[in-house]
């Protein structure tokens, strides 16, 4: 009995370790005043060398990061991908004439890789844009539970449309 305790003890701190690794927390008063709130928000899994940034020259980190630009759509993509496991997700920053897999197909990528693999995405600017399109080189760290980091390269292609910049195209390199 006493065995089985020191395990459940293990497996409960193990996990409160886990909850805390992928969690963040915040402090949040509503606009109208009143108390503070905790929340906690899910946070993606960085590879260890993950570094959140944004200068004229590279964007890099693992944080969704809308359609105001190529290098956003780009960060937005792979944070679905590897953050939120969801095609779906992916896909709704690609144009719908987009050279890039179906939300099912997506899906079917994610779902090879297991729960807890890391990554890092990392975009420099390819070419200057040109008519709304922008070209962009991509590094996709990515690191699977128990296994060395490996990096995907990309070349990715977005486009503005009505006011959001959408991918157009992902090819590996």
């Amino acid at each position: 009995m006493h065995h089985i305790r020191v395990a459940l003890a293990t497996v409960t701190a193990a996990l409160t370790a886990l909850v805390a690794l992928a969690c963040t927390a915040s402090l949040h008063r509503p606009a109208t005043g009143g108390t503070l709130r905790l929340t906690y928000h899910i946070a993606p899994l960085a590879t260890p060398d993950c570094v959140e940034a944004r200068t004229p020259e590279r964007v890099s980190g693992t944080r969704p990061g809308g359609t105001a630009d190529g290098a956003d759509a780009i960060l937005t993509f792979h944070h679905a991908f590897y953050g939120l496991r969801s095609g779906t997700a992916a896909r709704e920053v690609v144009a719908t004439d987009a050279r890039v897999p179906s939300s099912a197909d997506i899906q079917v990528g994610i779902d090879s890789l297991p729960l807890g693999t890391r990554f890092c995405v990392h975009v420099t600017s390819a070419l200057a844009a040109t008519d709304r399109v922008q070209r962009w080189n991509v590094e996709v760290a990515q690191q699977v539970p128990g296994a060395p980091e490996i990096t995907h390269r990309q070349f990715v292609t977005t486009r503005v449309e009505t006011g959001h910049t959408l991918i157009t195209a992902i090819a590996a390199v």
